[in-house]
């Protein structure tokens, strides 16, 4: 086997708390098939609904998609203990003036507000939290770091460059976490590309297949995948069977050891 370091810094992992050993290691889900159920808080109106997908560690609300009827407004908030991502699936989101529809991409960093958020169409939203949520409405007294908005029909690709891998995978970054050099990113696989069975070393990373069809292992793919691998657990080999785009997140650069 062979370690070595991505030679791109697209890929990356999660610093989490302490998990039991009975933790899964590898977790691929259908999205598609999981229940819609109530989400929001308290304090926020009623009318929210979501998919829960993951919870990535203890204490955390994890992966869903969160469902935004037409008309709901949810009111502009803040949270103090993590930030967290928000990718636009469907539909169209008046989010504090802005106007953003499928694509869209958001990183909240913690003491930001955002909102209020007014679905003007029926949206659905794939959230990722960093870590546990608290919720406070209104604005801080002192706001933290700028919201990170990115139009990814708009960004820069770049190409995927990593001993054993084959050319063609292409990457854009859409956030760096800058404490780690870890970061968000779309991935972009050609049909036909394949990526070799491999794993990681430093941390876990978690995937969703937003468009095309992918082999995962054994698994076949559409749209609304999930894919979850913890730490030194080999996964792979990967197999583009359309052109297809996958969101990956992560906190930490990872390392790359081959299987094959």
């Amino acid at each position: 086997m062979k370690h070595l370091f991505l030679a791109a810094a697209f890929v990356a992992a999660f610093s989490f708390p302490a998990r039991s050993d009975d933790w899964p290691t590898t977790v691929e889900i259908d999205t598609s098939t999981l229940a819609w159920v109530p989400a929001g808080a308290s304090a926020f109106p009623p009318g929210l609904t979501q998919r829960f997908i993951f919870q990535d560690a203890p204490g955390t609300p994890g992966v869903a998609i969160v469902k935004f009827p037409k008309g709901y407004l949810e009111p502009r908030h803040y949270h103090t203990t993590s930030g967290h991502t928000g990718f636009i699936l469907k539909g169209k989101l008046n989010s504090g003036g802005r106007i953003v529809g499928p694509g869209a991409f958001v990183y909240f960093p913690a003491g930001t507000p955002h909102g209020p958020n007014d679905a003007l169409e029926e949206t659905e939203l794939l959230r990722w939290a960093d870590g546990p949520l608290d919720l406070h409405l209104g604005d801080p007294a002192t706001p933290g770091a700028p919201i990170v908005a990115v139009d990814t029909s708009t960004v820069e690709w770049q190409p995927v460059k990593a001993e054993g891998f084959p050319e063609g995978m292409m990457a854009a970054r859409l956030y760096s976490y800058p404490e780690t050099g870890g970061g968000i990113a779309l991935l972009k696989f050609p049909k036909g590309f394949r990526e070799p069975r491999h794993h990681h070393t430093n941390g876990d990373h978690g995937t969703y297949l937003i468009s095309g069809r992918m082999q995962f292992g054994d698994t076949i793919a559409a749209p609304g995948h999930f894919s979850y691998a913890a730490n030194h657990t080999p996964h792979g080999p990967n197999v583009a069977l359309e052109d297809s785009l996958l969101l990956i997140w992560g906190k930490t650069k990872l390392d790359l050891v081959l299987e094959e």
